[in-house]
């Protein structure tokens, strides 16, 4: 078994775990998805992995996000047990699908930094491979920054480090700016979390202003 599918099969069951150790009422509390409680959040693996072809399509595709929301809906009339279930056994496809680790390391950390307030350690292994990762998401993440920026990712896990430049600058007057973290947490912030991810913002003044109003995610 490949090390990628080994962490997919882990990230998998620890979200598996963690909701066969909630309350009742713990389902209900909010995740990092706005708008989302960890009932929904469930609810959309299922509906990800098991769905229609159209609700599933409705994850990506904003013509079809009724599908996907409604196919929510009627996943969430089930009993929490069918849906721990469900979970815990997934299609063949989904631990041979290198971008799971990212699926479901962020969708852990959407359960455990929401309403529940949990911490837990990362393995070395799972930082690792996201550092893999980095470079492909930045590529698409900040593609809707303003510019002109020039600013460097700079990977603590890996110790690599990306700099690009947005927008064009007359005499290569660019703001800059540098955002460190370990890959776990510039996965974070290149999936949306920004605001719950634990990342060193530096750089100058104006940068840090482009980066506070930036809609970082890919």
């Amino acid at each position: 078994m490949s090390k990628t599918r080994d962490i997919i099969i882990e990230e998998r069951a620890f979200f598996v775990a963690t909701l066969k150790g909630l309350k009742t009422i713990e389902w209900q509390v909010p995740t990092l998805c706005d708008g989302w409680d960890v009932e929904d959040l469930a609810a959309h693996l299922i509906v990800r992995e098991r769905g229609s072809l159209l609700s599933r399509a409705g994850i990506v595709l904003p013509f079809l996000h009724h599908k996907h929301d409604a196919a929510i809906r009627l996943m969430k009339h089930r009993p929490h047990a069918e849906l721990i279930v469900l979970l815990a056994k997934p299609p063949a496809w989904v631990p041979r699908l290198g971008a799971n680790v990212i699926e479901f390391f962020v969708h852990n950390e959407d359960l455990l930094r929401g309403g529940l307030k949990r911490k837990r350690e990362i393995s070395a292994e799972l930082e690792a491979k996201l550092s893999d990762f980095v470079p492909q998401l930045a590529r698409f993440a900040f593609r809707r920054v303003i510019g002109p920026l020039e600013f460097s990712l700079r990977d603590e896990s890996s110790g690599h480090e990306i700099t690009r430049r947005i927008g064009r600058a007359a005499d290569d007057k660019y703001v800059h700016l540098e955002i460190a973290g370990p890959s776990p947490e510039l996965i974070l912030l290149m999936m949306g979390r920004g605001r719950h991810a634990r990342v060193k913002v530096s750089g100058d003044p104006e940068a840090k202003d482009l980066y506070k109003l930036a809609d970082i995610g890919v």
